[in-house]
Protein backbone atom coordinates (compact mmCIF):
# COMPACT_ATOMS: atom_id res chain seq x y z
CA UNK A 1 0.00 0.00 0.00
CA UNK A 2 2.64 2.17 0.92
CA UNK A 3 4.29 1.85 -2.48
CA UNK A 4 1.17 2.76 -4.48
CA UNK A 5 0.92 5.90 -2.05
CA UNK A 6 4.02 6.71 -3.10
CA UNK A 7 3.28 6.79 -7.12
CA UNK A 8 0.32 8.91 -6.73
CA UNK A 9 2.25 11.60 -4.90
CA UNK A 10 4.86 11.32 -7.53
CA UNK A 11 1.79 11.69 -10.22
CA UNK A 12 0.12 14.33 -8.23
CA UNK A 13 3.21 16.67 -8.02
CA UNK A 14 3.77 16.01 -11.50
CA UNK A 15 0.79 17.42 -12.56
CA UNK A 16 0.86 20.06 -10.35
CA UNK A 17 4.07 20.97 -11.89
CA UNK A 18 3.33 20.92 -15.30
CA UNK A 19 -0.15 23.15 -14.19
CA UNK A 20 2.27 25.34 -12.96
CA UNK A 21 4.63 25.71 -15.71
CA UNK A 22 1.55 26.30 -17.77
CA UNK A 23 0.24 29.05 -15.67
CA UNK A 24 3.40 30.35 -15.98
CA UNK A 25 3.84 30.42 -19.61
CA UNK A 26 0.84 31.50 -20.44
CA UNK A 27 1.73 34.88 -18.04
CA UNK A 28 4.69 35.14 -19.69
CA UNK A 29 3.68 34.91 -23.16
CA UNK A 30 0.58 37.68 -22.33
CA UNK A 31 3.08 40.01 -21.07
CA UNK A 32 4.52 42.59 -24.23
CA UNK A 33 8.05 42.23 -25.21
CA UNK A 34 10.04 44.37 -27.91
CA UNK A 35 12.10 42.55 -30.55
CA UNK A 36 13.20 42.42 -33.96
CA UNK A 37 11.81 40.80 -37.05
CA UNK A 38 12.44 41.29 -40.81
CA UNK A 39 10.26 42.60 -43.01
CA UNK A 40 10.64 41.21 -47.21
CA UNK A 41 10.01 44.39 -49.43
CA UNK A 42 8.50 43.73 -53.45
CA UNK A 43 9.02 46.46 -55.69
CA UNK A 44 6.25 46.92 -58.47
CA UNK A 45 6.61 48.95 -61.47
CA UNK A 46 10.15 49.28 -61.70
CA UNK A 47 11.63 51.88 -64.56
CA UNK A 48 12.71 49.56 -67.65
CA UNK A 49 15.20 52.14 -68.81
CA UNK A 50 17.14 52.96 -65.79
CA UNK A 51 18.82 50.91 -63.45
CA UNK A 52 19.74 51.17 -60.13
CA UNK A 53 23.19 52.66 -58.99
CA UNK A 54 22.71 51.25 -55.64
CA UNK A 55 21.23 47.77 -55.07
CA UNK A 56 17.17 48.48 -53.12
CA UNK A 57 16.68 46.63 -50.19
CA UNK A 58 15.41 43.12 -50.09
CA UNK A 59 14.40 43.32 -46.36
CA UNK A 60 13.74 45.60 -43.88
CA UNK A 61 14.44 45.48 -40.15
CA UNK A 62 11.70 46.40 -37.64
CA UNK A 63 11.96 46.94 -33.95
CA UNK A 64 8.43 45.97 -33.12
CA UNK A 65 6.57 45.64 -29.50
CA UNK A 66 4.14 42.49 -29.03
CA UNK A 67 2.51 39.77 -26.80
CA UNK A 68 4.90 36.97 -26.18
CA UNK A 69 2.94 34.44 -28.13
CA UNK A 70 2.88 36.66 -31.35
CA UNK A 71 6.67 37.01 -31.37
CA UNK A 72 6.89 33.40 -30.82
CA UNK A 73 4.96 32.94 -33.44
CA UNK A 74 7.13 34.19 -35.92
CA UNK A 75 10.28 32.63 -34.04
CA UNK A 76 8.36 29.08 -34.78
CA UNK A 77 6.99 29.48 -37.84
CA UNK A 78 9.77 31.26 -39.94
CA UNK A 79 6.89 33.34 -41.56
CA UNK A 80 8.50 36.70 -42.97
CA UNK A 81 5.62 39.45 -43.58
CA UNK A 82 6.07 41.40 -46.63
CA UNK A 83 5.19 44.51 -48.21
CA UNK A 84 5.08 45.59 -51.57
CA UNK A 85 6.30 49.10 -52.63
CA UNK A 86 4.65 50.29 -56.00
CA UNK A 87 7.80 52.74 -57.76
CA UNK A 88 5.19 54.45 -59.88
CA UNK A 89 4.41 57.05 -56.82
CA UNK A 90 8.14 57.57 -56.22
CA UNK A 91 9.31 58.23 -60.18
CA UNK A 92 9.96 62.53 -59.14
CA UNK A 93 12.02 61.67 -55.94
CA UNK A 94 15.16 60.02 -55.03
CA UNK A 95 14.41 58.45 -51.78
CA UNK A 96 11.78 56.93 -50.00
CA UNK A 97 11.18 57.19 -46.08
CA UNK A 98 10.30 53.81 -44.54
CA UNK A 99 8.15 55.14 -41.80
CA UNK A 100 5.55 56.06 -44.37
CA UNK A 101 4.96 52.34 -44.85
CA UNK A 102 3.90 51.98 -41.08
CA UNK A 103 -0.12 51.74 -42.05
CA UNK A 104 0.96 49.03 -44.10
CA UNK A 105 3.42 46.98 -42.36
CA UNK A 106 1.03 46.67 -39.73
CA UNK A 107 -1.74 45.44 -41.35
CA UNK A 108 1.27 42.35 -42.53
CA UNK A 109 1.72 41.86 -38.42
CA UNK A 110 0.03 39.67 -35.79
CA UNK A 111 -2.63 40.99 -33.55
CA UNK A 112 -1.77 43.83 -31.78
CA UNK A 113 1.81 44.36 -32.30
CA UNK A 114 2.93 48.06 -32.47
CA UNK A 115 6.03 49.13 -34.94
CA UNK A 116 8.37 51.25 -33.16
CA UNK A 117 11.16 51.61 -35.77
CA UNK A 118 12.28 50.89 -39.47
CA UNK A 119 15.59 50.33 -40.54
CA UNK A 120 16.66 51.70 -42.85
CA UNK A 121 14.66 54.38 -42.34
CA UNK A 122 15.11 55.55 -46.03
CA UNK A 123 15.45 53.73 -49.26
CA UNK A 124 17.92 56.22 -51.78
CA UNK A 125 16.57 55.79 -55.03
CA UNK A 126 19.87 56.42 -57.59
CA UNK A 127 19.16 55.11 -61.25
CA UNK A 128 21.49 55.90 -64.08
CA UNK A 129 20.48 54.23 -67.91
CA UNK A 130 21.09 51.36 -68.74
CA UNK A 131 23.22 49.45 -70.79
CA UNK A 132 22.65 46.29 -72.89
CA UNK A 133 25.78 44.48 -74.31
CA UNK A 134 26.48 41.36 -76.15
CA UNK A 135 29.66 39.94 -74.53
CA UNK A 136 31.57 36.65 -74.72
CA UNK A 137 31.72 33.83 -72.22
CA UNK A 138 35.35 32.98 -71.04
CA UNK A 139 35.68 29.93 -69.59
CA UNK A 140 37.57 29.85 -65.74
CA UNK A 141 39.13 26.53 -65.20
CA UNK A 142 41.05 24.88 -63.04
CA UNK A 143 41.75 21.02 -65.00
CA UNK A 144 44.31 18.72 -63.46
CA UNK A 145 44.42 15.57 -66.25
CA UNK A 146 45.35 11.59 -64.86
CA UNK A 147 48.86 10.60 -66.36
CA UNK A 148 49.61 10.38 -70.00
CA UNK A 149 46.29 12.22 -70.74
CA UNK A 150 45.68 15.92 -71.49
CA UNK A 151 43.42 18.79 -73.61
CA UNK A 152 42.68 18.02 -77.29
CA UNK A 153 41.74 21.07 -78.11
CA UNK A 154 40.14 24.40 -76.81
CA UNK A 155 37.75 24.12 -74.48
CA UNK A 156 33.78 24.76 -76.61
CA UNK A 157 31.27 27.21 -74.54
CA UNK A 158 28.03 26.97 -75.47
CA UNK A 159 26.37 29.40 -75.62
CA UNK A 160 29.30 31.34 -77.06
CA UNK A 161 28.27 34.81 -75.34
CA UNK A 162 25.62 36.25 -73.15
CA UNK A 163 23.18 39.10 -72.90
CA UNK A 164 24.56 41.78 -70.26
CA UNK A 165 22.45 44.33 -68.88
CA UNK A 166 22.82 46.72 -66.08
CA UNK A 167 24.29 50.14 -65.26
CA UNK A 168 26.17 51.81 -68.41
CA UNK A 169 29.14 53.12 -66.50
CA UNK A 170 29.88 48.98 -65.47
CA UNK A 171 28.33 47.62 -68.47
CA UNK A 172 30.28 49.60 -70.81
CA UNK A 173 33.62 48.48 -69.71
CA UNK A 174 33.57 45.25 -69.55
CA UNK A 175 35.23 42.25 -72.08
CA UNK A 176 33.75 39.34 -71.54
CA UNK A 177 31.46 37.39 -68.62
CA UNK A 178 33.56 34.85 -66.66
CA UNK A 179 32.29 31.23 -65.50
CA UNK A 180 32.22 30.25 -62.22
CA UNK A 181 35.56 28.54 -61.41
CA UNK A 182 35.42 24.36 -62.72
CA UNK A 183 37.41 22.61 -60.86
CA UNK A 184 38.68 18.40 -62.41
CA UNK A 185 40.91 16.38 -61.52
CA UNK A 186 42.72 13.23 -62.54
CA UNK A 187 40.23 13.49 -65.64
CA UNK A 188 40.77 10.97 -67.96
CA UNK A 189 37.73 11.46 -70.59
CA UNK A 190 36.12 14.34 -72.27
CA UNK A 191 33.38 15.98 -69.98
CA UNK A 192 29.91 18.69 -70.15
CA UNK A 193 29.59 20.58 -67.11
CA UNK A 194 27.02 23.71 -66.58
CA UNK A 195 28.38 26.61 -64.89
CA UNK A 196 27.03 29.81 -63.49
CA UNK A 197 28.35 33.00 -64.39
CA UNK A 198 30.07 35.57 -61.86
CA UNK A 199 28.51 38.44 -61.80
CA UNK A 200 29.95 41.76 -62.02
CA UNK A 201 27.41 43.75 -60.06
CA UNK A 202 24.86 43.76 -57.53
CA UNK A 203 22.47 45.50 -60.41
CA UNK A 204 23.70 43.06 -63.48
CA UNK A 205 21.40 40.10 -65.10
CA UNK A 206 22.88 38.23 -67.46
CA UNK A 207 20.61 35.73 -70.12
CA UNK A 208 21.16 33.16 -69.99
CA UNK A 209 21.82 33.02 -66.74
CA UNK A 210 24.27 29.65 -67.39
CA UNK A 211 26.48 27.74 -70.22
CA UNK A 212 27.67 24.57 -71.16
CA UNK A 213 31.38 23.85 -71.35
CA UNK A 214 32.50 20.86 -73.22
CA UNK A 215 36.38 19.78 -72.28
CA UNK A 216 38.01 17.63 -74.27
CA UNK A 217 40.63 15.43 -72.65
CA UNK A 218 42.17 12.56 -75.13
CA UNK A 219 45.34 10.02 -73.99
CA UNK A 220 49.06 11.21 -75.29
CA UNK A 221 50.43 9.57 -77.74
CA UNK A 222 54.32 10.69 -78.74
CA UNK A 223 56.08 11.31 -82.32
CA UNK A 224 58.81 13.84 -83.35
CA UNK A 225 59.85 16.20 -86.03
CA UNK A 226 63.59 17.18 -87.46
CA UNK A 227 63.86 21.05 -86.56
CA UNK A 228 66.09 23.48 -88.12
CA UNK A 229 68.14 24.94 -85.32
CA UNK A 230 68.69 29.16 -85.87
CA UNK A 231 71.50 31.25 -84.51
CA UNK A 232 71.02 34.51 -82.97
CA UNK A 233 72.67 37.32 -81.20
CA UNK A 234 75.73 36.01 -82.31
CA UNK A 235 78.40 38.69 -82.15
CA UNK A 236 80.61 36.87 -84.45
CA UNK A 237 80.56 36.45 -88.22
CA UNK A 238 80.82 33.28 -89.81
CA UNK A 239 79.74 31.08 -86.53
CA UNK A 240 78.70 27.27 -87.78
CA UNK A 241 76.77 24.89 -85.61
CA UNK A 242 77.26 21.02 -85.81
CA UNK A 243 74.55 19.58 -86.40
CA UNK A 244 72.27 21.97 -87.77
CA UNK A 245 68.67 20.11 -86.64
CA UNK A 246 67.95 18.82 -83.85
CA UNK A 247 65.04 15.58 -83.06
CA UNK A 248 62.71 17.29 -81.23
CA UNK A 249 60.20 14.42 -79.57
CA UNK A 250 56.56 15.87 -77.96
CA UNK A 251 53.41 14.44 -76.92
CA UNK A 252 50.07 15.57 -78.38
CA UNK A 253 46.48 14.31 -77.39
CA UNK A 254 45.73 11.29 -80.32
CA UNK A 255 42.79 13.54 -81.84
CA UNK A 256 45.35 16.05 -83.00
CA UNK A 257 48.01 13.89 -83.86
CA UNK A 258 47.28 14.57 -87.86
CA UNK A 259 47.39 18.12 -87.03
CA UNK A 260 50.75 19.06 -85.82
CA UNK A 261 52.51 21.82 -87.82
CA UNK A 262 56.05 21.23 -88.00
CA UNK A 263 57.00 24.99 -89.09
CA UNK A 264 55.34 26.37 -86.01
CA UNK A 265 58.86 24.23 -83.93
CA UNK A 266 61.59 26.79 -83.65
CA UNK A 267 64.82 25.84 -81.94
CA UNK A 268 67.53 28.51 -81.18
CA UNK A 269 70.83 28.76 -79.77
CA UNK A 270 72.26 32.01 -78.68
CA UNK A 271 75.42 32.80 -80.17
CA UNK A 272 76.67 35.45 -77.83
CA UNK A 273 77.31 32.06 -75.54
CA UNK A 274 79.95 31.22 -77.90
CA UNK A 275 83.48 30.93 -76.75
CA UNK A 276 85.44 32.91 -79.24
CA UNK A 277 88.73 30.85 -78.22
CA UNK A 278 87.86 27.57 -80.29
CA UNK A 279 85.12 24.85 -80.15
CA UNK A 280 82.70 24.02 -77.69
CA UNK A 281 78.77 23.68 -76.83
CA UNK A 282 75.78 25.55 -77.14
CA UNK A 283 72.26 24.78 -75.45
CA UNK A 284 69.59 24.20 -77.92
CA UNK A 285 66.05 26.34 -76.52
CA UNK A 286 62.97 25.71 -77.99
CA UNK A 287 61.15 29.21 -78.43
CA UNK A 288 58.20 28.00 -80.18
CA UNK A 289 55.97 25.13 -80.39
CA UNK A 290 51.94 24.39 -81.98
CA UNK A 291 49.37 24.18 -79.79
CA UNK A 292 48.54 21.11 -77.99
CA UNK A 293 51.63 19.57 -77.89
CA UNK A 294 53.68 18.55 -74.12
CA UNK A 295 56.78 17.18 -72.82
CA UNK A 296 59.20 17.99 -75.35
CA UNK A 297 63.11 16.60 -75.64
CA UNK A 298 65.21 17.78 -77.70
CA UNK A 299 68.05 15.12 -79.17
CA UNK A 300 70.65 16.73 -79.22
CA UNK A 301 70.94 19.15 -76.05
CA UNK A 302 73.50 21.22 -77.20
CA UNK A 303 75.39 21.61 -80.55
CA UNK A 304 78.97 22.22 -81.41
CA UNK A 305 80.21 25.47 -83.05
CA UNK A 306 82.91 26.28 -85.11
CA UNK A 307 84.14 29.81 -85.71
CA UNK A 308 85.66 30.12 -89.71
Amino acid sequence: MQGISWKREIRILATCLFIAAMLWMFTALSANYTSQINLEVNYDNLPDDKVFSKALPNDLRLIVNGKGWELLYYGLTRIKPSVDIDFSQYQRRNFILTSRLRDEIKSQLQGSMVVLDVFPDTIPILTEPSLTRRLPISPNTKLNFAAHHALGGSIRVSPDSVTVTGPRSLVRGLKSIRTQLIERTDMKKAETVSAKFIIPGSNVRISPSMAELEIPVFPLTEDYREVDVEVVNSPIVGLQIIPQRVKVTYQVAVNKFDQVDQALFKAIVNGQEADTAGTGQLKVTIVSRPEGTYNLRIEPETVSFLLK
